[in-house]
C-alpha cells in the first residue's frame, strides 16, 4: 500500500478518535453531571497567522471563536 494512502488513514482515524473523545468529555464537564467536579472549563483564545486546513476541525467544537490574521 501506498505510504501517503496508510498516513492519510492514520491521521483521518486520529481525528475521528479525537472528536469521539472530545463529545464524551465535553458531555461528562456538563453543568449539573455528576462529574462536572472533575473538570475545569475555561476560555481559551489562539492567533493564527496562517491559512488553516477548511473546515477547521475545532468548528466542531461548541462556543469556539477564532481569527486568522493575515501576515
Amino acid at each position: 500500500m501506498n505510504f501517503w494512502v496508510t498516513f492519510c488513514r492514520i491521521l483521518f482515524k486520529q481525528e475521528a478518535y479525537e472528536e469521539e473523545t472530545f463529545k464524551i468529555l465535553w458531555e461528562m464537564s456538563t453543568p449539573g453531571s455528576e462529574t462536572e467536579k472533575y473538570f475545569l472549563r475555561i476560555p481559551q483564545t489562539e492567533y493564527f497567522f496562517d491559512e488553516r486546513k477548511k473546515p477547521e476541525p475545532i468548528e466542531k467544537m461548541p462556543n469556539v471563536r477564532f481569527a486568522i490574521y493575515p501576515s
